[in-house]
């Protein structure tokens, strides 16, 4: 049996998804190096949010040899944020969360680009996300992340039958966690123009608020089993 000449990438990951077809892809998916390096070199990816998981989201991209990243952020660094944000050093604090995250990924990942943007995602034109081929969200605001859902939905266009115009279509990867709990998932169409329903913010916030209560009735029973 003849050896594979192709040559693996920084991420073993990417290399599984894009050099080997799939039983989950489209008919007309063609696997091989030609679209690895392509997508690496040319896919431009804004990650909004440089907290905890835009710090993850940053370094896994980085690492995944993609090449062309921006990040966006409004917040400084807080003594607070240094226990969950990696990237983040005592020396850091008061800065803009964005340059110190995208100076440290280039630091230890090379051959990457990471433009910081410090300030509010309603400060930038609209424009300015139509240039990227995905938005991947790091963000604990439920008004942030409707706001970029709609941005991403209102660049879409249809036909003369009415069908969505593949090229427009910006894809929204949306994440979240909360301690050890994560949440993921992928929107790429207007009917999932869904994160602006208003009872979503009361719905989370009670879900919050449920695990909050957990949480600090286990730390209680903790207590008490140590003391007695």
């Amino acid at each position: 049996m003849a050896h594979s000449t192709v040559q693996p990438s920084r991420s073993r990951d990417l290399d599984k998804l894009l050099l080997r077809p799939g039983n989950l892809v489209a008919p007309t998916f063609e696997p091989g190096t030609q679209l690895r390096d392509g997508l690496q070199e040319y896919v431009r990816i804004l990650v909004v949010g440089a907290g905890g998981l835009g710090c993850e989201l940053l370094k896994d991209l980085a690492l995944s040899g993609f090449k062309n990243l921006e990040v966006i952020d409004m917040d400084r660094i807080e003594v607070s944020n240094l226990n969950r944000q990696f990237l983040f050093r005592l020396e850091d604090v008061g800065k803009p969360k964005a340059e110190v995250t995208a100076k440290r990924v280039m630091e230890r990942v090379s051959d990457v680009n990471i433009v910081p943007h410090f300030c509010r995602i309603e400060d930038k034109e609209i424009d300015f996300y139509n240039d990227f081929n995905i938005i991947v969200l790091g963000l604990d605001s439920i008004e942030a992340r409707s706001y970029i859902n709609a941005v991403a939905c209102s660049f879409l266009e249809y036909d003369s039958d009415d069908n969505p115009r593949e090229e427009t279509i910006k894809p929204m990867v949306d994440g979240g966690t909360e301690g050890f709990k994560a949440m993921l998932e992928l929107l790429c169409r207007e009917s999932h123009h869904v994160l602006s329903v208003p009872s979503g913010f009361s719905l989370l916030k009670s879900s919050f608020l449920c695990a909050l209560l957990q949480k600090t009735l286990e730390l209680l029973l903790i207590v008490l089993n140590v003391l007695t």
